[in-house]
């Protein structure tokens, strides 16, 4: 199962990437969306772009809590990305409640 999903995000990528290539409105709207995401690989990048262009700040389960926001629902409507072979879930600061720590 998890080899299956890690095919698809792969797959999904290569299309992204093809379509980056060959699409300049597409590849002008990525743009946009690398704007708020230039601290992540460029994979992921593109996988938040294809899924959730509309995400402003995105980060894993693990760094929101340890920056002090509760994550409302753990991998719900997250952009799935692969970082060294394993999934990853990029979760958007809308789903996140509390502030940060000081």
């Amino acid at each position: 199962m998890v080899f299956k999903k890690i095919q698809k995000v792969e797959n999904d990528l290569a299309e992204s990437k093809e379509r980056l290539t060959s699409d300049i409105s597409y590849w002008t709207d990525f743009l946009k969306t690398l704007s708020y995401h230039y601290k992540h690989t460029f994979d992921e990048q593109i996988m938040i772009h294809r899924y959730h262009p509309e995400f402003k700040a995105c980060a894993t389960y693990d760094k929101w809590i340890e920056v002090g926001r509760k994550v409302n629902g753990k991998h719900e409507n997250s952009v799935t990305t692969v970082h060294n072979g394993k999934i990853r879930y990029l979760i958007d600061i809308t789903q996140t409640t509390g502030q940060r720590k000081p």
